[in-house]
């Protein structure tokens, strides 16, 4: 049994086994100092991947933005800022953090001018996502730096894996989208994309400076303790800059989700039902008071049907959310406020608003007219109304009472007929008979007014 565990031992041990080879760290070292340097045919194509990025962007296209990062430069001088750190070679630190801050410059200015020219200025849900980073994206930021640094540092340094890292931690994609904020002046863009790539470059940055430190690449000899001890503390310092505000973040986006799946469930399960219909939500999440804007049609929710609704609403995690409801015309007004701001968002025009409107009222008949239609004073209506013209109203009342003989429930149902003149008896009979024929209700009794 001994013989057999310590065999799997060695086995996973052989399996698992960091790459070592000194030939190997040599290359990889050789390969990280030559792509810190960006000039010549290497910013040309940087601008180039930044014009097919923005175009990829604009037009919210996955490929073409994939196809971007395949030819970027990028993760050159961020591989050799984390390998200069780890190896305590400071000219190729200098080296590898001027060129990076040129590219990022270049890359600004490239992605502005480009969405400066482009006609298209909407926001597509590529672009907006590069303006709220989060733990996630210093997580896939730091992974992404490990795989790379373990492929420059064996034999996989051939294959997709340092491609898919420049794939999976999207580092053009904030500089386009930073570069979109400026063109329209939108601050708020410009600081969350320049955040997410800072996020990107420190963790890839120091996931090479660790991996370089485990695989024990030759360093540069430095004698002052000092510099050692102060680049450590740099290095400590920008992580911390960059993680807590990603935490922050990540908590309100967690909290966001699990608050619009749960206020989700809550109106799919306890408000639209045959009798109500959403035709409006706004699920406006805040950190102090998030709440549920629900437009509706059909029958009124009242005062105590509201308050059962709230008391439901600790059961979906939502006892600390507000629930307003606009029914009538007020639901007809918060519609129109909300396909306003799709006008506004979308530019659409006044046409295509116009038959949102005419839907909505449209819905509001068909709901109205069955609702009308199911009723037993409306079927009333109508048959008397072939006999006699001049019915103006029925009203439907009816009495359970239990019947001892039979040992059951009895309904009897009494209808008010109201007419602009009271018909003659014979009328009156057959009124009866074809409303009791018609609708099957034997203990039906017609009253003439």
């Amino acid at each position: 049994m001994t013989i057999r565990v310590l065999r799997v031992l060695t086995y996973l041990r052989k399996k698992l086994r960091l790459p070592n080879d000194p030939d190997s760290i040599r290359l990889s070292t050789e390969r990280i100092r030559d792509s810190a340097e960006i000039a010549g045919v290497n910013l040309w194509v940087l601008v180039i991947a930044i014009f097919i990025a923005c175009l990829g962007l604009n037009t919210d296209s996955v490929t073409v933005v994939i196809g971007a990062m395949l030819i970027s430069p990028l993760m050159g001088p961020i591989s050799a800022l984390g390998l200069g750190l780890g190896i305590n070679d400071w000219e190729l630190i200098k080296r590898a953090l001027r060129n990076l801050i040129v590219a990022a410059l270049l890359s600004l200015i490239t992605s502005t001018l480009f969405f400066i020219i482009s006609p298209m200025k909407d926001a597509g849900q590529m672009l907006l996502s590069q303006t709220s980073p989060s733990l996630y994206d210093v997580l896939i930021a730091f992974f992404g730096g490990l795989a790379s640094i373990m492929a420059s540092s064996s034999k996989l340094r051939a294959s997709n894996v340092i491609p898919g890292v420049a794939i999976a931690t999207t580092l053009m994609m904030p500089l386009c989208t930073a570069g979109y904020g400026i063109s329209i002046g939108e601050w708020r863009y410009i600081a969350g994309a320049i955040y997410m790539f800072f996020i990107n470059s420190v963790f890839i940055g120091t996931a090479t400076f660790l991996m370089v430190n485990l695989f024990g690449y030759p360093k540069v000899s430095i004698h002052d303790r000092k510099k050692r001890k102060r680049t450590r503390t740099v290095i400590a310092t920008l992580l911390v800059i960059t993680f807590i505000p990603s935490v922050y973040l990540t908590y309100h986006i967690v909290t966001r989700y699990f608050f619009e799946k749960n206020a989700n469930a809550f109106i799919k399960n306890e408000v639209q039902d045959k009798d109500h219909f959403v035709i409006t939500k706004r699920l406006l999440y805040n950190r102090n008071k998030p709440v549920i804007e629900l437009s509706m049609l059909g029958q009124n929710i009242d005062s105590i049907q509201y308050t059962e609704l709230v008391k439901k609403m600790p059961g979906y995690f939502l006892g600390h959310v507000g629930l307003v409801l606009f029914q009538g015309q007020d639901s007809k007004v918060a519609a129109k406020s909300y396909f306003d701001q799709v006008s506004s968002g979308l530019e659409m025009n006044n046409a295509a608003i116009q038959n949102l409107y005419r839907r909505v009222d449209s819905l509001q008949k068909i709901t109205n007219q069955q609702l009308y239609v199911d009723s037993l004073e409306y079927k009333i209506a109508r048959l008397v109304h072939t006999i006699d013209t001049s019915i103006q109203t029925v009203r439907v009342s009816n009495i359970i009472a239990y019947n001892m003989t039979k040992a059951r429930k009895d309904t009897s149902w009494t209808a008010q007929l109201q007419f602009n003149r009271i018909p003659v008896p014979a009328d009156r009979n057959k009124m009866t008979e074809l409303v009791k024929e018609k609708l099957g209700l034997q203990n039906l009794q017609l009253r003439f007014d």
